[in-house]
C-alpha cells in the first residue's frame, strides 16, 4: 500500500510542477492582429470585426445589410487561409435577405487549422445563386 501512496504523491507533485511551469512559447504564439470596418456594395453593406492570431486561430463576425427593396440581396462571404491555401471546413456565406433584410454572421477557424489570413467579401447577389456583382473585398493578415 505504501508504494501506491508514494506513487500518487509523485504524480500529484509532477502535475503541480507542470501547472506552475511558464509557457513562453504559447504566449508569443497568441499575438493577434485584428480590427473592423465596413464594406459597401451598390445597395448594401457589411459591418465586420476580424481577428487573426499567431497560433492559427482566426475569426470574423458582424452584420450584413440590404438597403434596397428589390430581387437582389446583400451577401457576405468569409474564408480563411494558411499561406495562400484554403483552410477546409471554415468560413461561409450569409445572405441578408431581400427587401431590406439584415443578418448577423460569425465564422472562425480553430487554432489547429493554422489560419493566417481572413478574407471578407461583400456582394450583391440573386438569392440562393452564384450570380453576383458589386464585389468589395477586405483581406486581414497576421
Amino acid at each position: 500500500m505504501r508504494k501506491i501512496s508514494g506513487l500518487k504523491t509523485l504524480v500529484v507533485a509532477a502535475v503541480a510542477l507542470t501547472a506552475l511551469a511558464p509557457a513562453p512559447a504559447t504566449a508569443a504564439a497568441r499575438s493577434c492582429s485584428g480590427g473592423g470596418g465596413t464594406l459597401n456594395t451598390k445597395h448594401g453593406y457589411v459591418k465586420y470585426v476580424w481577428k487573426v492570431c499567431g497560433d492559427g486561430y482566426a475569426a470574423a463576425s458582424g452584420t450584413v445589410n440590404d438597403t434596397k427593396w428589390d430581387l437582389w440581396t446583400a451577401v457576405v462571404e468569409v474564408s480563411f487561409s494558411r499561406a495562400g491555401k484554403g483552410v477546409g471546413g471554415t468560413g461561409g456565406r450569409v445572405e441578408a435577405g431581400r427587401k431590406r433584410g439584415s443578418r448577423d454572421f460569425a465564422f472562425s477557424a480553430a487554432a489547429r487549422q493554422g489560419a493566417d489570413t481572413v478574407v471578407i467579401k461583400a456582394r450583391r447577389c440573386l438569392p440562393g445563386t452564384a450570380l453576383c456583382n458589386n464585389t468589395t473585398t477586405f483581406t486581414g493578415k497576421l
